[in-house]
């Protein structure tokens, strides 16, 4: 019934009638610059108490993948928990082995060049919702901040399944099948076309399972570490991908169980996630990441959400992949709206310990451009309201 009510949500806006009726303003933390050469001090404020050294995850989220504002916010987050709260690992909602070149990138000490890294991401992430301006800033910003701590680095990561298997087929080629095994290789370039990814993947991973042992006497333990994840990447979104054909919501529930899983599989680092707040809210009736990390971690999850209380406008994708803006109102009942009408406040973070009700409500945006709300019980541990978002910069 979970996966019904949610979807209901989704497909039709059915929304239920329960906002935030507050007896009294709740407090609101303004927000300060979100440049990366300002100062990020004034967010010690809201989470210098609220993100103590119990808190292991915290899922940073976004209404929409295609606004400015939510990646400017978030970035400048990231910079205060690397500063401040010794977070070394940031977990992106995309697959894992397109971010590679990028992470050893920001691990090579002799490689100098900060902005070098943008352009290895103009050429990862194309015309996608990474692909973008704000997000290249702080791809150099994180370069430069390891090239001035050479023995205290921070990585990134994918968690996400979705194109896994195709990202997959040149990774695992490239890589190892290529240098272990030529033959083989050469018979799966003549049997399958370059674009077949996913009859290549699975002919890659029927090769992996018989020379595994192989692989991990010749690789070391990290690299070998990295390429059993990303195999079981490629195994789950194959999986994911034939419910899709069976079962829309149990597919939906396997992916953020997976994601989930793929976030606390290195366990390494205080770790950042990067997510659309559907998958990293711990909400009643939503089936996220969020969620079973929460029902494994508990209160070393912490959750911090986005929303709007003025028209938006924002990036979507159709299901063809053609890209647009679109201006979207907000729901008059949503939190952000009612605390913006009561208080004043043009942009801010509001903790949910601070609300006199847990009867929620958050605008929010998927990527085709469906509107709906969400929100029921211990939605967030905080919530920011922004007052402007505009569609962020291609490059």
């Amino acid at each position: 019934m979970k996966y019904l009510a949610f979807i209901l949500y989704l497909l039709v806006g059915v929304t239920p009638a329960i906002y935030c009726q507050q007896s009294s303003k709740p407090p609101v933390f303004p927000l300060q610059s979100l440049a990366l050469d300002s100062d990020y001090q004034w967010l010690e404020k809201p989470f210098s108490n609220e993100i103590n050294d119990s808190v292991r995850f915290v899922g940073l989220g976004e209404f929409s993948h295609g606004g400015k504002e939510t990646i400017l916010f978030k970035s400048k987050m990231i910079q205060y928990l690397i500063k401040n709260k010794g977070y070394r690992t940031l977990m992106i909602e995309y697959p894992n082995v397109f971010l590679r070149r990028i992470n050893d990138y920001l691990l090579n000490k002799t490689a100098a060049s900060s902005d070098s890294v943008k352009i290895i991401a103009q050429n990862t992430f194309g015309r996608t919702f990474l692909g973008n301006t704000s997000f290249y800033d702080l791809l150099v910003w994180l370069k430069r901040y390891n090239l001035s701590q050479p023995n205290d680095m921070f990585t990134i990561g994918g968690f996400d399944i979705e194109g896994a298997s195709i990202g997959f087929a040149d990774y695992f080629m490239n890589n190892f099948l290529a240098p272990f095994d030529s033959q083989y290789a050469s018979e799966i370039h003549s049997k399958w076309p370059h674009d077949a990814k996913d009859s290549i993947t699975v002919a890659e991973l029927i090769w992996f399972k018989d020379h595994k042992k192989n692989l991990e006497e010749k690789l070391n333990a990290v690299a070998y570490r990295n390429i059993v994840y990303n195999v079981k990447a490629a195994e789950d979104k194959l999986t994911h991908q034939k419910l899709q054909k069976i079962n829309f919501y149990k597919a939906s529930a396997f992916r953020d169980s997976i994601m989930a899983s793929n976030i606390t599989a290195f366990n390494d680092a205080k770790t950042i996630i990067w997510s659309h707040n559907m998958h990293i809210t711990t909400s009643d009736y939503v089936v996220s990441l969020g969620n079973y990390l929460n029902a494994s971690v508990g209160k070393q999850y912490y959750c911090v959400l986005t929303d709007f209380f003025n028209p938006a406008t924002v990036w979507s994708i159709s299901n063809e992949g053609i890209l647009s803006k679109k201006t979207f109102n907000p729901n008059p009942k949503t939190t952000s709206y009612l605390i913006h009408k009561k208080t004043g406040i043009d942009n801010g973070i509001v903790l949910f310990k601070n609300l006199k009700s847990n009867q929620v409500q958050l605008n929010t945006i998927d990527r085709v451009g469906n509107q709906f709300t969400l929100g029921k019980g211990h939605a967030f541990d905080a919530l920011v309201i922004l007052g402007r978002v505009e569609p962020f910069v291609f490059n």
